[in-house]
């Protein structure tokens, strides 16, 4: 199905203004985090704050003095104006209908987990809320090359300018994403926790499984999301390898599934009530002594990482507690943060 230019003309309106979005947080983050650098990212926004003036700056209205501005004419569905879009679109909320996930979710009836804390935006601001708005800038900058380059026509010709300085800043992103391998790790992290879940997650609910059902109920998505923080790479991505040529062979097993979950969730999954109730829930849906046993290896593993993690964590406690930069404050910039590690 074809898209007309005032479809795609609307669609840049919606495009841009997010991208700006974006941007003025990044630069809220940089006024109120002084320990991050924003040296980095001046050119990336400079070519953001030239986008308004890329997409208007070429608009023309030589019959105003005949028929009047956008501001005071009647708004259609096709006025293509600041004006005529941000009309329609408060309009058109009014009489949009909602699926019934919507309703629910507005009503507090239904958590997604993969909106806010395993999807990738969600992962990316565990890592750092400045590379959260980085993919979005780039997710969105990708909706403007297709409302712009759709058709080689007049629309695009017209807006060459706009075309030049989005694929500019298509190439910034990807310097990010090249330099920052926390983009990586929540894109393998995400792919990784889809197969977890489950393929049906977050629908059908009266269809969960054991393993989706207790990865609910018992928020194990904060283990997961926490691995931004300081999961590795190449361990998150070797089980996610492990778990999509599995799927691919149709032969994903609960038991895999909760195997990787557990993996993943590392030290954070320490305790034993949770333990008793995960155990609880896989003799009630008939798992074998011999996979209950090998999850809890896995388990008893998780506990002795947790407990090697406290006597460190206190020992460094002891260390710096009488330090300069505890007694006067940290004044270091945080150097994980800064690389992205």
């Amino acid at each position: 199905m074809g898209l007309s230019d005032e479809e795609r003309r609307t669609g840049l309106y919606y495009d841009i203004h997010s991208i700006v979005e974006h941007a003025d947080s990044l630069k809220e983050i940089f006024k109120r985090e002084p320990y991050f650098t924003r040296r980095d990212y001046d050119k990336f926004l400079n070519q953001i704050d030239q986008l308004w003036h890329a997409f208007l700056g070429n608009t023309r209205n030589g019959a105003h003095w005949i028929l009047g501005s956008s501001a005071s004419n009647e708004v259609d569905w096709g006025t293509g104006s600041p004006w005529g879009v941000a009309i329609n679109h408060h309009c058109d909320d009014i009489f949009k209908e909602k699926s019934e996930w919507e309703t629910a979710a507005e009503k507090g009836e239904e958590f997604d987990a993969f909106e806010g804390f395993l999807d990738i935006e969600g992962l990316l601001r565990a890592a750092d809320p400045r590379f959260s708005h980085i993919y979005n800038i780039y997710a969105m900058s990708e909706q403007v090359v297709y409302h712009l380059r759709r058709y080689e026509d007049d629309f695009s010709a017209g807006l060459e300018s706009l075309s030049k300085l989005i694929s500019d800043i298509q190439g910034e992103c990807f310097g990010f994403f090249k330099k920052k391998e926390a983009f990586a790790r929540a894109y393998v992290l995400h792919a990784a926790c889809k197969l977890i879940y489950g393929n049906i997650y977050p629908y059908q609910k009266d269809k969960w499984d054991v393993v989706t059902q207790f990865i609910q109920t018992d928020c194990g998505h904060h283990n997961l999301n926490r691995l931004m923080t300081d999961g590795s790479l190449k361990e998150i991505a070797e089980l996610h390898d492990q778990l999509y040529r599995a799927e691919k062979s149709k032969k994903l097993t609960k038991l895999l599934r909760l195997q990787a979950f557990l993996k993943l969730s590392g030290r954070r999954f320490h305790y034993d009530h949770t333990w008793k109730k995960l155990e609880e829930a896989l003799k009630k849906d008939r798992f074998k002594a011999a996979d209950i046993a090998s999850l809890k290896t896995i388990f008893k593993k998780n506990q002795a990482d947790h407990e090697t993690h406290e006597k460190e964590s206190q020992e460094s406690y002891l260390q710096n507690q009488y330090s300069p930069l505890s007694i006067y404050g940290d004044i270091m910039i945080d150097e994980r943060i800064e690389d992205g590690n």
